[in-house]
C-alpha cells in the first residue's frame, strides 16, 4: 500500500494531538487535605480519650457536723438502761457533771437532786448534787451548776437517772439540759432534757430516765457522734 503525503501528515498530526494514558495515581505522596466544610471526618474519642478530655469537677468533703442520735440509736439507749445491772467492781473515775436549769418561770428549785448514771458496763447508785463548783445556791433560773462525783467507769455512757423526791410546789425545777464529762475516754455526753421535774407536771414525775442526745469528741477531732 503506497502512503501518501496527506496520509503521513495526518498520522503524525493525530500522534501528536492524542492524550497521554491518564495515571490515577497521585505523584506526590503527600495526603491532600481535604475540604473543611464537606468533607471533615468526625472522630470519635476512645474511652481513654474522653476520661483524659472531660474534667470531672472536684468534690471537697466538709467536715463532720454535731449528729444527734437517730431514733434506733435512742432506743438502744434506752434498752441498755433497762438492761443494765449495778456496777461492783471497776475503774474509779471522777466524773464532772453540768446541770443546766431552764429560763421559764418557777424553773428554779430548792430540792435535794440527785442522779444516776447508765453505759455499757452497768448503772451506779444515785448521788446527792450538793456542793455546786461554780454558784453559792444550786439550781436556779438558767443557771448551770458543775459537780463532780467519784464512780466505778460505765463504760459509754447511755443515759441518767435524775430528779428528787419532793412533792411541794415550790420544788418543781425545769431542767434544761445536763453534760458530763468522761475521764477515761475524754469526751463529754450531752443530754436535752427540756422537761419539767414536778408534781405539779402534767405526769407528776418528779423523777426521769432521759438517754444521751450527743458525744462531743476531743478538740484534735471534729464535732459529731
Amino acid at each position: 500500500m503506497i502512503q501518501t503525503r496527506r496520509s503521513i501528515y495526518e498520522k503524525q498530526f493525530l500522534s501528536q494531538q492524542a492524550p497521554a494514558n491518564y495515571d490515577s495515581r497521585n505523584a506526590n505522596p503527600s495526603p491532600r487535605q481535604a475540604d473543611d466544610q464537606f468533607n471533615t471526618q468526625q472522630v470519635l474519642p476512645s474511652s481513654n480519650n474522653a476520661s483524659a478530655s472531660v474534667k470531672l469537677p472536684t468534690v471537697t468533703q466538709e467536715p463532720k457536723k454535731a449528729k444527734r442520735k437517730t431514733r434506733n440509736e435512742l432506743a438502744k439507749a434506752t434498752y441498755i438502761m433497762h438492761k443494765a445491772k449495778p456496777i461492783t467492781k471497776g475503774i474509779l473515775c471522777d466524773y464532772q457533771i453540768s446541770v443546766t436549769t431552764g429560763n421559764c418561770n418557777g424553773a428554779s428549785t430548792d430540792a435535794p437532786i440527785r442522779v444516776k448514771l447508765y453505759g455499757t458496763h452497768g448503772y451506779t447508785d444515785f448521788d446527792d448534787l450538793v456542793d455546786s463548783e461554780t454558784h453559792r445556791v444550786p439550781f436556779l433560773k438558767c443557771q448551770t451548776d458543775v459537780f463532780t462525783i467519784r464512780k466505778y467507769h460505765v463504760g459509754k455512757l447511755a443515759g441518767i437517772t435524775i430528779g428528787h423526791d419532793q412533792k411541794d410546789i415550790k420544788s418543781g425545777w425545769f431542767l434544761y439540759k445536763v453534760s458530763i464529762k468522761d475521764p477515761i475516754r475524754s469526751i463529754t455526753y450531752d443530754i436535752l432534757c427540756n422537761a419539767w421535774l414536778s408534781s405539779k407536771s402534767t405526769d407528776q414525775k418528779t423523777i426521769r430516765d432521759f438517754e444521751v442526745t450527743s458525744v462531743i469528741l476531743p478538740k484534735t477531732n471534729s464535732y459529731a457522734y
